[in-house]
């Protein structure tokens, strides 16, 4: 254990990462809390985890013999021996007060337990994982006030264009064309960082995006919900993707099984729309004052739809992005249906935004007549001035997500 503690912090050293805007507050480390990163695989945990230790390094607060990284993605744990773990680095550096940094800590049996022990202790700890329920859940219930959540998603559009050495400013015609291209590639490929990275490589893009599917069928549901139904499990994957940005309504999904000879149970159904928000695969959102099963799903990821359905659905993809962008801005978004009418989003300040990816005059009235509220959003491809009730704000796609 000895020659790993020393091992990670060498490697760690050496390995180089692009920088994510999101900044971390260190007011943060006054507070004593467990730190947890958490959302899906592949998403930049790991990569933040390491900003963190730099921006600690860089105020002084850190220096490399006091960490102490352990991924439990190298092995099967089932339980850990953290006393063990704190007793070795003493033994290293007696002297030291260490910072425990622990990567997709969920996959850990007696996670709660360890780092219970050395929060007690006063010793820093940082942990990451790819379940909101093994690791938000645990941590917020029982260790209550004593956590703070940062939750990292895959790159916006201006993080994705950081990525690609593109400049996010249209003041020439060529300057749009790229950005347009930029912004299309996005929409497509979706941002995690390895795939905006292999940009030039679709085959490589696809087997990567690939194996993320399916680490989460049969590692994150399979293997750690003991869903054994694989079939009803894909069954609800492929239909969410497909009716994303869409309501959702279990009984249909429910009747379109049974109608092809294989039933299942609408509670099952329920449960797996549970584990894949669980796991972050989607979101789910809800009608404003309204509790029903009647919800609309978002994709994490833009990219989920690309392999799996192969189509050009940009109204889909550009709602998609838009609610994630949203997403990181409001905590109580909902929308609003009625009369086979709806309103895309609403936010905690009651503004409504509607989304139209294809904006012109003969859409005009369609899209912006149930929006009876100023300081309405209308965002859009083309940027267009609406002089009709009621008044409304547009912006473009780069207007918005730069």
């Amino acid at each position: 254990m000895k020659e790993s503690i020393v091992q990670r912090q060498e490697l760690l050293q050496k390995t180089s990462y692009i920088t994510r805007d999101q900044i971390f507050d260190l007011d943060v480390m006054k507070l004593h809390k467990i730190i947890s990163l958490v959302w899906p695989r592949r998403s930049g945990k790991t990569t933040y985890m390491l900003q963190i230790i730099d921006t600690l390094m860089e105020a002084d607060m850190l220096n490399w013999e006091q960490v102490v990284y352990v991924d439990f993605n190298d092995h099967i744990w089932w339980v850990y021996d953290f006393e063990n773990l704190l007793r070795t680095y003493l033994e290293l550096f007696p002297e030291k007060k260490p910072f425990f940094f622990f990567d997709e800590i969920q996959e850990v049996e007696n996670m709660r337990s360890g780092v219970f022990f050395l929060h007690n202790l006063w010793y820093q700890v940082f942990v990451t994982g790819s379940n909101s329920k093994v690791l938000s859940s645990e941590l917020s219930t029982h260790f209550r006030g004593k956590s703070y959540e940062i939750q990292i998603a895959p790159l916006d559009f201006k993080e994705y264009c950081s990525f690609r050495d593109i400049c996010p400013k249209a003041d020439s015609y060529t300057q749009q064309w790229i950005l347009h291209q930029a912004f299309m590639d996005y929409m497509t490929r979706g941002g995690y960082p390895e795939i905006v990275l292999s940009h030039w490589n679709i085959p490589l893009q696809t087997k990567i995006l690939k194996t993320y599917m399916d680490i989460m069928i049969y590692k994150d549901l399979m293997e750690k919900y003991k869903i054994h139904d694989e079939y009803a499990l894909k069954f609800m994957i492929q239909k969410l993707i497909w009716s994303h940005t869409k309501q959702v309504n279990i009984s249909k999904l429910n009747n379109e099984l049974a109608s092809s000879g294989r039933s299942r149970s609408k509670n099952l159904l329920y449960e797996i729309v549970d584990h894949l928000t669980s796991v972050f695969f989607v979101d789910v959102l809800h009608q404003q004052h309204k509790k029903q099963w009647f919800k609309k799903v978002y994709l994490l990821d833009n990219s989920y739809q690309t392999i799996t359905l192969h189509n050009e659905n940009y109204w889909q993809k550009f709602e998609n992005i838009i609610y994630r962008f949203l997403k990181t801005k409001n905590d109580h978004l909902a929308f609003i249906a009625w009369d086979h009418k709806e309103i895309d989003f609403i936010d905690d300040e009651h503004i409504r935004y509607q989304v139209c990816w294809e904006w012109n005059d003969e859409n005009t009235t369609r899209e912006i007549a149930h929006l009876w509220a100023e300081d309405v959003l209308i965002y859009g491809k083309d940027l267009r001035t609406v002089k009709k009730e009621p008044i409304c704000q547009t912006y473009s796609y780069h207007e918005f997500l730069l």
